[in-house]
């Protein structure tokens, strides 16, 4: 049994890695710009223009989730030592 499920997980972690160096290809174009994270020593937000019309969302810290303006996706900070990053996971 133990076989069994070390040669499943050992075909997962295989498929992660191969799919971690494949290549996307899509039909269609990027058509919307990304949202522009801004960073000053006091505060971080991120601007999302759609349709001429521009949306402004401050992070707040410690790290949690918030959606982005206009429900594009969701943003996170988190911190690694002294610095703060911003990830930023487009729907």
């Amino acid at each position: 049994m133990i076989k069994v499920i070390s040669a499943i997980f050992i075909l997962i972690a295989s498929n992660e890695v191969i799919a971690a160096t494949g290549i996307l290809r899509f039909n269609g174009a990027i058509v919307a710009g990304v949202c522009t994270p801004s960073v000053t020593a006091n505060s971080m937000s991120v601007k999302c223009i759609r349709q001429g019309k521009a949306k402004s969302l401050k992070i707040r810290t410690p790290s949690t989730n918030q959606t982005l303006p206009y429900d594009l996706g969701m943003v996170k900070t988190y911190t690694i030592g002294n610095i703060k990053n911003i990830d930023i996971d487009y729907k």
